[in-house]
């Protein structure tokens, strides 16, 4: 039976791969921000901040979550990429 082959990724490029695309995506959405509302004493997070809190969350799965899930977590990264590129496409317009 012949072997299968399977692509070894290299994590480190991919990684900083992503992250500059997220950088690209996110460049002009403005300064993620967490802050307490003096009026209602609430947590206030500004859609860049959400949006680089869970692509933290997915590259971190990628550099420490089981070799299996990698493939998902890259595609889950890229699909977070994809709607941060265009939100901020949809707030240049208006």
């Amino acid at each position: 039976m012949a072997k299968i082959e399977q692509k070894e990724v290299n994590i480190d490029q991919v990684v900083r791969y992503l992250t500059y695309t997220f950088d690209k995506a996110t460049q002009k959405m403005g300064k993620a921000m967490r802050y307490k509302d003096p009026e209602t004493k609430s947590i206030v997070k500004t859609l860049a901040y959400q949006y680089q809190v869970d692509f933290c969350y997915l590259i971190n799965e990628i550099q420490m979550g089981p070799k299996c899930l990698i493939q998902k977590a890259i595609s889950d990264c890229n699909e977070l990429i994809e709607r941060a590129a265009i939100t901020q496409t949809l707030d240049s317009q208006n």
